[in-house]
């Protein structure tokens, strides 16, 4: 018989069709799945990625970056023989000569955690600016802001002055990082540079 057989073709070729469809909704599914599995992993990577950032931010607007006034660098943090009494000490700050009046900023966002007087500093301000930062300042003329008073990056908080044991008018100012001081110099990065080295 010349072509016989093409019902029974016919139907193999559409059992074929068949399995070949449901094999290939078989793999649509698996990708789609694995799709779904790869779209919540990378959501998760950007939700991480996100708070990372934001951390960043937060870290750098509390890193004290500024120069706290205009002026110049008259002692640098380190060793140095003490103007009172001839003996060695160690600085914990720089201390940054300039007129009387002249206004102190906040190098960062911060909390004014003190205001007050403190002897060897006379009026004397502190800022806490988060991740373990915190700034001082001596010698103030005036204090411009209140103990528990926000203050944002490059906010007037005080005056340059001469109180407290001082050889003339200048800012002593510290930054303290977990309550250690270190150099504010290597934290200064104001292309402006207020003060001159």
């Amino acid at each position: 018989a010349v072509g016989g057989g093409t019902l029974e073709l016919a139907k193999a070729l559409k059992e074929g069709e068949q399995a070949s469809q449901t094999q290939l909704l078989a793999r649509l599914y698996q990708d789609l799945e694995r799709l779904e599995r790869e779209m919540a992993l990378r959501a998760e990577s950007l939700q991480a990625v996100t708070e990372y950032l934001t951390k960043q931010k937060d870290r750098l607007a509390a890193t004290p970056a500024l120069w706290p006034t205009e002026g110049y660098v008259a002692s640098r943090f380190g060793p140095r023989t003490s103007p009172f009494t001839g003996q060695p000490q160690q600085h914990t700050g720089i201390d940054i000569a300039a007129p009387s009046g002249t206004p102190i900023r906040a190098p960062a966002d911060g909390v004014v955690t003190f205001a007050g007087t403190l002897p060897g500093y006379g009026h004397a301000l502190v800022l806490t600016h988060g991740f373990g930062f915190k700034t001082f300042y001596g010698h103030n003329q005036r204090n411009q802001v209140s103990k528990g008073q926000t203050v944002k990056r490059g906010q007037v908080i005080a005056l340059v002055g001469n109180t407290g044991y001082s050889t003339g008018a200048h800012l002593h100012y510290e930054v303290l990082l977990n309550d250690q001081p270190h150099d504010p110099l290597k934290y200064i990065v104001d292309e402006g540079q207020r003060a001159k080295l």
